[in-house]
């Protein structure tokens, strides 16, 4: 009896000291926000403290534009604060070519908090939006597994988009709903794909690569 509550003494105090996963962690994306002449979608990734905020944009003028918010997160009273260390802007004139860096600007006085709402996570304000803007959490269920959500398609040919894109690995696998699809290629946080299935933008792609790195690296 004594050696049983010794043991279940030293079970507790080992699971207080390991670090808890917030709930907030894992991939999340928004819904397509359609503006006149262009449109966004959001994603950002939490973990371990990080995070990367990211905002894919198109726009006749300007095409193709990346804003990425890297920093660090604490949480209290039931909310995420979000601490933004780093932002640059990158931009490419035709989706799926590598992203060349245009602008690096002062965001450390910028604040961002997230909150959770039933299955869904809302960050407030968001980078260039007034408006809070409702994220849902991707289909990551492993940490070889990636999201992507696709923002374009033509024909057989869809453009998906993530952050963590650039750590697919050649004899990679990917689905859409289910279903298997081909990877074209991958430049970046973008990727090309082939697939007979209906797809629309906003739809998530499950890709399962092996990842030797860290999305934060």
């Amino acid at each position: 009896m004594i050696l049983r509550k010794a043991s279940l003494f030293f079970l507790f105090a080992y699971l207080s000291i390991i670090p808890k996963e917030v709930s907030f962690s894992g991939n999340w994306f928004s819904e397509k926000n359609a503006f006149r002449n262009g449109f966004e979608f959001l994603q950002i990734h939490l973990h371990d403290g990080k995070f990367i905020f990211a905002k894919l944009s198109y726009n006749i003028e300007k095409q193709w534009e990346e804003t990425r918010v890297l920093g660090i997160f604490d949480e209290r009273d039931g909310k995420i604060e979000l601490k933004p260390e780093i932002c640059n802007v990158y931009a490419t004139k035709k989706l799926g070519q590598r992203w060349v860096l245009i602008q690096g600007f002062d965001c450390d006085h910028i604040n961002l908090q997230l909150t959770k709402n039933e299955q869904k996570i809302i960050i407030s304000p968001s980078i260039g939006i007034l408006n809070s803007v409702s994220l849902r959490r991707g289909k990551i269920s492993s940490e070889n597994t990636i999201d992507a959500i696709v923002v374009s398609h033509e024909k057989k040919i869809i453009q998906a988009w993530s952050l963590g894109m650039r750590y697919i690995k050649k004899g990679s696998s990917a689905t859409l709903n289910g279903k298997g699809i081909t990877i074209l290629e991958t430049v970046d946080s973008t990727g090309s794909f082939e697939s007979t299935e209906k797809v629309q933008q906003g739809d998530i792609i499950s890709i399962t690569s092996q990842r030797t790195s860290d999305i934060f690296d």
